[in-house]
C-alpha cells in the first residue's frame, strides 16, 4: 500500500455552499442545499475508486489543483494567457471553500476526519483549463527530520 495517492477527477470543480437554515415552529435546524449533497455526491463517487481500504489515520498532506474551464467571451489572446499560466482564476469559488468541499468529501473514505490534513503539497491552488477537471494527491505525513525546537 502506497503512502501517496493521486487521482484526476473529470468534474468542474465547485466550492463548498454554506449551509442553510431553517425554522420549524420552536425548533432552529441546519441543512446542506440538495443541490451541495448532489455535488458531494458526484464527487465522492469518483473518490472512491482510489480509497485506500481503510481510511488513514495521523497526519496528511493535501494538494488539490482546480482547473477551472476558461471563459468562452474571452480573446484567442487572454485564452492562451490562460493556458499558459500568464492568468490565473480570481474568480468564484474560493479556493478555501474549494479546498473545503474537498476535505469534507474525502472524510471518511481517505482519513477518519479532515483535521488531520496538517499541510499543503506544492502546486495547490486554482488553474484554467480547456479541460477542467480536480487534481487530486494525499499523502501521508512524514516528519522531515526530528523535531523543532523551542527557544
Amino acid at each position: 500500500m502506497s503512502d501517496t495517492i493521486s487521482l484526476v477527477v473529470p468534474l468542474v470543480p465547485v466550492g463548498q455552499m454554506r449551509a442553510r437554515h431553517a425554522r420549524r415552529g420552536n425548533f432552529s435546524m441546519t441543512y446542506k442545499d440538495n443541490k451541495q449533497e448532489s455535488r458531494e455526491n458526484e464527487l465522492r463517487f469518483f473518490l472512491r475508486k482510489y480509497a485506500p481500504g481503510v481510511p488513514w489515520s495521523g497526519p496528511v498532506e493535501l494538494c488539490v489543483k482546480a482547473y477551472m474551464p476558461i471563459p468562452a467571451s474571452w480573446s484567442k489572446k487572454k485564452k492562451e494567457e490562460a493556458l499558459t499560466g500568464k492568468i490565473r482564476p480570481t474568480v468564484k469559488p474560493d479556493f478555501d471553500n474549494i479546498i473545503k468541499h474537498v476535505k469534507d468529501v474525502m472524510n471518511k473514505i481517505f482519513w477518519d476526519d479532515d483535521k488531520q490534513v496538517v499541510g499543503f503539497l506544492p502546486g495547490s491552488g486554482k488553474y484554467y483549463s480547456t479541460k477542467p477537471r480536480w487534481e487530486i494527491t494525499v499523502r501521508k505525513w512524514v516528519p522531515a527530520g526530528g523535531l523543532l525546537e523551542v527557544a
